[in-house]
């Protein structure tokens, strides 16, 4: 053992060294082996020197972009950055080879907070610091079961809380590893063993050296929305106000949001959340392209003009190429040629019937029935232009229906006053002259809403009564 001692004194602490590793394996000297305490002291001092300016790790700046990346696409993953105000030590007591213990990264050498240390601080601060008594500790209470939101959130012995508290990464600085030498002096030696000797200035100081931390970290908690928000600003409190780790009484372990780095996280999740929804966006219109050609005509031209939709300009264009010259064989959207898509033999006509029934089916076509007109860009379409372009569609829809004019009989019934109509009704009757099932429908309408009202005679009712018994044979 003492041979390895000796190999160790010549071992010198590179700059990219595992800072883990160092102060746990390359220690020279123990205070065992008849070896001057002072020497041993010295010896620790000149170990803990050794880490600071150390470099970070390489690789290490990768593992942390890949950890963030991996928290933002997280929907249940609420982060925030927090930057250590002063100095902070964390793991102060730990087991080590040193008289004082460091918490570092086991892979990467690198300071991090434990997520059992920010869970316990936020607990603590909610008992502490928060006014609600729901947010206290209690002792179970058998009369009164329901858990307290202290409960929920952190749990009890025998329930897990609502949130995981993830480890604090170190947010990878410019240079160097953010690790200071420290160190803290014990006055009165005797007096804090216990032993029958009062403080005295005439005491020998006992200086014990130390690492202590800054720089920003990452915190990461996972849960509902809710509870994660909750619980990000009771940590907040009590980062501020209490401080986490060793020393804290002595200022240390304060820690404030970095609201610079915290938007600049938000702002990387807005992003990441746009890219993912335009790819997702990318592979359904791929996946509907190729389903188109084994589509019908109707159900194509409804997904493609809602594609469409989001550009009135694109639809009024859509619309305008429905001519008798066209036969849609120019037609384009969003780049998709419909032509290219279609094998084999095409039925255009079908294909303008459907592409206009899809349009008339369209939210803002449908305001163009309505319209002034509307604003293309910095072009006016007048009122005029656009309700001949809706006509067009609905030429193309039904044909037979929509643009004839209405007939000859039709004008003549609606013109008749009451006299006029019941001399035309009686004649039908009386004479049996032919008439189309459209013009009875229609002269009984007009019959009833002069002669067959709740106000109506009794010889107009009676009158109303009998051609409506016409009409049905």
């Amino acid at each position: 053992m003492q041979a390895r001692r000796n190999r160790l004194r010549a071992t010198q602490c590179q700059k990219s060294s595992h800072v883990g590793l160092w102060l746990a394996k390359y220690l020279p000297f123990q205070t065992t082996g008849g070896i001057d305490a002072d020497e041993v002291k010295n010896a620790k001092s000149q170990h803990l020197q050794a880490v600071k300016e150390h470099e970070i790790p390489k690789g290490y700046q990768e593992a942390y972009a890949l950890r963030r990346d991996a928290f933002l696409d997280h929907h249940q993953v609420e982060v925030a950055c927090f930057k250590v105000n002063g100095r902070m030590v964390i793991g102060l007591g730990a087991h080590c080879a040193l008289e004082t213990g460091l918490t570092l990264d086991r892979t990467w050498g690198v300071p991090v907070i434990p997520g059992s240390a920010l869970k316990g601080l936020a607990a603590a601060t909610a008992h502490q610091l928060l006014e609600d008594q729901d947010w206290r500790k209690r002792i179970f209470d058998a009369n009164n079961p329901a858990p307290t939101s202290h409960e929920r959130l952190f749990g009890t012995p025998g329930q897990r809380g609502a949130l995981i508290f993830h480890d604090a990464w170190l947010i990878p600085p410019e240079q160097t590893l953010p690790l200071y030498p420290d160190v803290m002096t014990v006055h009165h030696p005797d007096y804090y063993k216990g032993e029958d000797a009062p403080p005295s200035d005439l005491d020998s100081p006992i200086p014990i050296s130390f690492i202590s931390v800054g720089g920003t970290f990452l915190i990461a908690l996972e849960g509902p929305p809710a509870a994660t928000q909750a619980a990000l600003d009771i940590l907040t409190i009590g980062l501020c106000e209490l401080g986490i780790g060793a020393k804290t009484s002595s200022g240390y372990g304060r820690l404030e949001l970095d609201n610079n780095e915290s938007e600049r996280l938000h702002r990387a999740r807005r992003e990441q959340e746009s890219r993912a929804k335009e790819a997702a966006a990318q592979a359904r219109v791929a996946s509907e392209n190729a389903e188109l050609p084994r589509l019908a005509p109707l159900q194509r031209w409804e997904i493609l003009v809602a594609r469409a939709s989001a550009n009135e300009q694109h639809l009024y264009d859509l619309a305008r190429k429905l001519d008798p010259a066209d036969h849609c064989k120019g037609i384009e959207i969003e780049g998709l040629s419909l032509s290219g898509h279609l094998d084999g033999q095409v039925d255009w006509e079908e294909e303008k019937r459907a592409l206009a029934t899809a349009l008339l089916a369209c939210p803002q076509v449908q305001t163009w029935r309505s319209s002034k007109g509307i604003a293309l860009g910095g072009t006016k379409i007048s009122e005029s232009k656009v309700k001949e372009l809706v006509i067009a569609l609905q030429t193309l829809v039904k044909p037979d229906t929509e643009t004839k004019d209405p007939p000859e009989w039709k004008a003549k019934l609606d013109a008749m006053d009451k006299g006029q109509l019941r001399t035309y009704a009686e004649a039908l009757m009386a004479q049996g002259l032919s008439a189309s099932a459209e013009e009875l429908a229609r002269a009984l309408e007009r019959v009833k809403a002069l002669f067959g009202g709740k106000k109506a005679k009794d010889n107009d009712k009676r009158f109303f009564k009998n051609f409506a018994d016409f009409c049905k044979k």
